[in-house]
């Protein structure tokens, strides 16, 4: 836990070396990311600190986050656990959120995805990211709400 607070980004390269070792790929490199700005402030929230197994549901956060940038087993995209972050979460057929960035005259689009952290149904926790046009993931925000499709 004092990792999460001191150096999170090395909590997710040692998730990330773990879920490698667990799926035989230990010669992937870990992609770039980083957290986006409202990251840390929705893993602080009240309701989520209120939940049983806080520290624990963090260490979950990070092992879903490395599992989600691999994309193997139950992280596999496409499936229940890791999809598309829709406008509309209940409706299948609305499309994946989407947002425009400018980089000098380039401009690119990203696609909004979310990975399941927990098992339980309407208070799952979920991690919201984006998929960056250059290959990045950005980690966006942390909900606890199912029916939530609010990223950062």
């Amino acid at each position: 836990f004092d990792l999460f607070k001191t150096n999170p980004t090395r909590l997710l390269e040692i998730y990330w070396q773990l879920i490698c070792e667990e799926h035989k790929q230990t010669s992937v490199k870990l992609p770039p990311f980083h957290f986006g700005n409202r990251f840390f402030e929705s893993l602080d929230e009240a309701r989520l600190k209120r939940r049983p197994r806080y520290e624990n549901n963090l260490k979950r956060v990070f092992r879903a986050m490395a599992g989600a940038m691999l994309g193997e087993g139950i992280w596999s995209y496409g499936g229940d656990e890791h999809h598309a972050l829709r406008e509309k979460i209940l409706l299948r057929d609305s499309p994946q959120q989407e947002r425009t960035r400018v980089i000098g005259k380039k401009t690119s689009t990203e696609k909004a995805c979310r990975v399941r952290v927990t098992k339980e149904w309407k208070t799952t926790l979920h991690v919201h990211y984006w998929r960056c046009f250059d290959g990045r993931y950005e980690f966006a925000n942390v909900t606890d709400d199912h029916d939530d499709s609010t990223i950062y």
